[in-house]
């Protein structure tokens, strides 16, 4: 069976001496794992092409349960990443995060959209990047079914009072009503979010995809913001991710 698609490489592996395997984030087939042959043979057509990050329309042959690829034709490098280690890094992360999460048909589209756009932000624009990470981690996890509710306090439906997030429930609960809720005192992975980051992780979630990336916040609040969307995503998944920590050393 043939199929032609579109999609990003978001991770590859060496296989003998001249083969590799890579992961792609296709269009509407959800992530594929593909065999290149002769991708790391010096003059090779498919080097480029077949590249982590690089985003191209396949040709794949599938032989039972196996993907090959047949030709491969370049899109978008999304170079210029590479010339910056903290963005390579972010990068890295966000294939990880795809890599991890395994988007199915039903919503692989959607996440090839966030992904490209956020690769063309990070390769081309000197948008914070700290805005960019916060919103893959935290639009990629309501994309894959695990949205918060972010509208208003469980408790008493006010949506515009001082708020706990928490972070495993992904759930919000204002604070007069977590000063009278005998167990909220119990649960302790919670932040107090401001107006503001709240108003921000809304944006995030409910804009349109074309919008998603449109605001700003001052340096406190975007500091609140970046540890809440980690928070939350870390949780959701429940893994460490190397690029992450790797990340993490590079503002130490």
């Amino acid at each position: 069976m043939q199929i032609r698609t579109e999609g990003i490489v978001i991770k590859e592996s060496n296989s003998g001496e001249n083969d590799k395997y890579i992961t792609i984030l296709t269009a509407e087939h959800g992530t594929v794992e593909a065999y290149v042959k002769g991708a790391r043979r010096k003059g090779s057509r498919l080097a480029t092409s077949t590249g982590l990050f690089c985003y191209s329309t396949f040709e794949l042959f599938k032989s039972n349960t196996r993907y090959y690829v047949d030709q491969a034709d370049i899109n978008q490098l999304f170079y210029d990443i590479r010339l910056n280690l903290q963005r390579l890094t972010i990068a890295s992360y966000f294939c990880q995060i795809i890599y991890e999460i395994k988007p199915d048909v039903d919503n692989c589209k959607e996440m090839l959209r966030l992904m490209l756009n956020s690769m063309h932000l990070l390769a081309n624009t000197k948008k914070d990047s700290r805005i960019i990470k916060s919103v893959f981690e935290l639009r990629a996890m309501a994309i894959s079914g695990l949205c918060p509710d972010l509208v208003a306090c469980r408790e008493c439906s006010q949506f515009d009072k001082k708020m706990r997030f928490y972070i495993l429930e992904g759930t919000l609960l204002c604070t007069d009503c977590a000063e009278h809720n005998q167990n909220a005192d119990e649960q302790t992975g919670y932040a107090l979010i401001t107006p503001s980051v709240l108003a921000a992780m809304r944006h995030i979630v409910y804009s349109a995809p074309e919008k998603v990336f449109s605001f700003t916040l001052d340096e406190e609040n975007l500091k609140l913001l970046s540890e809440v969307c980690e928070s939350y995503l870390l949780c959701q998944t429940d893994r460490n991710y190397k690029s992450l920590d790797f990340l993490k050393t590079m503002d130490q």
